[in-house]
């Protein structure tokens, strides 16, 4: 699966993975013990998945293990072969062939399309599994819920823009593996940064997510382009 420059295998592992992390989000404490999507969604007891929406399912699973994975599980696809290709020297050739801008261009827009797609995939996936497990309304029994709930465009549109926002993450924290991928070879060092740079600003990049993501999105490639250029010179390319 070389030949795509993306890992197909990874890729499908990824998206189950992200589907799979969201449902581990906690959706309530009860007596105590926290309890997750995949444990309310799946109890015995039919009257405990009614008594939550589908849309505050689909919530509780951003704010779970995703956030802190994301930026492995959107980068894991693709920056491996591209390091591979720089270890066997074959980078040399595609530059040969297509050109320094050509190469960069084709390889950034590479790894940031696959996180953004793989990221937003799996949580399309976890959404649909939302709206099959839970109700659009939730149930109080006897009881009524106070105020007025949003109907089910609203929490649609709000659903999608939450996609695209964590879609727009991945794609930054591909970008950031992408830079440091033209710095380090080892793909530990390289998968391991921007997981790092993510786990101690994230309470910061993530109250303002789309601002954050076009900020790296655009150093990424700034940054990326300088360090290819002087790969080059050092290869003599």
């Amino acid at each position: 699966m070389k030949h795509t420059r993306i890992n197909v295998f990874y890729f499908i592992i990824g998206i189950l993975a992200v589907t799979l992390t969201c449902m581990t989000g906690t959706i309530t404490n009860m007596n105590g013990r926290n309890y997750s999507v995949a444990e309310i969604a799946f109890s015995v007891s039919s009257q405990n998945s009614t008594r939550y929406s589908w849309y505050t399912a689909f919530t509780a699973g951003l704010n779970s293990w995703i956030i802190l994975l994301l930026p492995i599980l959107a980068a894991i696809p693709t920056i491996p072969i591209f390091l591979d290709e720089q270890y066997t020297s074959f980078y040399r050739f595609s530059i040969g062939r297509i050109g320094l801008y050509n190469y960069i261009k084709r390889s950034y827009f590479r790894v940031i399309l696959c996180g953004g797609l793989l990221i937003g995939t799996g949580l399309i996936i976890y959404a649909l599994f939302t709206k099959c497990m839970f109700p659009i309304d939730a149930k109080y029994g006897a009881l009524k819920a106070v105020g007025v709930q949003d109907s089910l465009l609203i929490q649609v549109k709000n659903m999608f823009i939450l996609i695209l926002q964590m879609m727009l993450w991945g794609a930054a924290m591909s970008s950031c593996a992408w830079t440091f991928a033209g710095i380090f070879s080892s793909k530990y060092v390289v998968l391991s940064l921007p997981f790092l740079l993510n786990y101690i600003m994230q309470n910061i990049f993530l109250n303002h997510v789309v601002a954050s993501s076009f900020f790296f999105l655009i150093l990424s490639i700034a940054v990326g382009f300088q360090i290819w250029k002087y790969r080059v010179r050092e290869v003599g390319i």
